[in-house]
């Protein structure tokens, strides 16, 4: 089981550079306790939290986090694939072949409103963004031509090639149906989203399993995928005790739910009627919250029920003093990763 730490829900009543000293003393503190990856997610235009650019930021923290590998969300449904190919090309070098791509397809209709991109394209413009980067990163020649995308013979700029061999992964997101599909069929793992519960994810994880199987093998499919087959986000919190770790997150944890129903992803959810339920109903399934003891356990249920190999864990967030996250990311690296391993 590998182990994974999500940069996400800074403080909006400190500073863009005090948030920045956060994300590095997070990182530092994750590689001292022996995680495995790093992961930032990827908006435009946040307005509830201070937010930094995925690209950016992972490519600073490369240098605080050790052997950790360093999952970079990017919009692809906003974007333009070259780009991305050879930005991910660029963080692959630097970072010595621990580069991970994590394909999002976005939910927010301000977000493609400002980019000037249609909504209804957003999922095909992932799966093609897919095949074309990665044809890319394993050196091919491009000629592509959609609705979305039309390249002629184009192929990575100069002498630019990723390190992992032959490319580094690319996960994708998805919450159900249509997304799921996509992930098993346009990407290297289905990066199980933090919002359903582990009853609906029963279901949904045989569905990728048998959208993975009947996929017609590519080239381009081949790829450097780190251990990480079947990796999961989970909400999470850990404390000396059960009851401590309540405390902590409740008021915090609601406050980003809250934040979700005035989303546009509310509404993409299999039970969206959840996230308007109480603290102790909202995170049955949802969230991972308790004692070292209590937290292996939900973990190994997820392992067991569903056979993920790889736990990205929010621990950070607004509202819990941050002594108290880095107490959490030390006990996580004394009591619960070595159970594991």
């Amino acid at each position: 089981m590998k182990f994974g730490i999500a940069l996400d829900y800074f403080d909006r009543e400190l500073s863009p550079t005090r948030n920045y000293e956060i994300c590095r003393e997070i990182v530092i503190a994750c590689r001292e306790a022996g995680f495995d990856l790093v992961y930032k997610g990827h908006h435009f235009l946040e307005s509830k939290y201070v937010n930094f650019q995925a690209g950016p930021l992972i490519a600073r923290l490369a240098a605080d986090a050790g052997e950790m590998r360093l999952l970079c969300a990017d919009l692809l449904s906003l974007n333009q694939p070259v780009r991305v190919a050879e930005d991910l090309a660029t963080l692959d070098v630097i970072t010595g072949g621990r580069a991970m791509l994590l394909g999002v397809t976005g939910y927010q209709s301000s977000e493609f409103e400002a980019f000037g991109v249609p909504k209804k394209q957003r999922g095909r413009r992932v799966s093609e963004t897919y095949e074309i980067v990665s044809r890319l990163m394993m050196g091919e020649t491009v000629t592509f031509h959609s609705d979305c995308f039309h390249l002629d013979e184009v192929k990575l700029g100069g002498l630019l090639r990723p390190v992992s061999d032959p490319r580094p992964p690319i996960w994708v997101t998805g919450h159900q149906g249509k997304g799921v599909q996509r992930a098993a069929t346009h990407g290297d793992a289905w990066f199980i989203s933090h919002q359903p519960t582990l009853t609906e994810l029963e279901v949904q994880v045989k569905e990728y399993r048998d959208a993975v199987a009947a996929r017609e093998p590519k080239s381009f499919h081949r790829h450097e995928d780190h251990g990480m087959r079947l990796p999961l986000l989970r909400e999470a919190f850990i404390a000396p005790t059960t009851q401590r770790a309540l405390e902590l997150s409740e008021g915090p944890m609601m406050a980003v739910v809250q934040g979700y129903m005035s989303t546009d992803q509310i509404a993409e959810l299999n039970d969206p009627e959840g996230y308007a339920r109480p603290f102790d109903e909202w995170r049955r399934e949802r969230a991972v919250i308790g004692d070292p003891e209590e937290v292996s356990r939900e973990i190994e249920t997820y392992r067991d029920a569903l056979g993920v190999d790889c736990v990205v864990l929010k621990i950070h967030r607004a509202g819990i003093p941050f002594e108290d996250v880095l107490e959490a990311i030390r006990l996580v690296g004394d009591e619960v990763i070595p159970a594991f391993r």
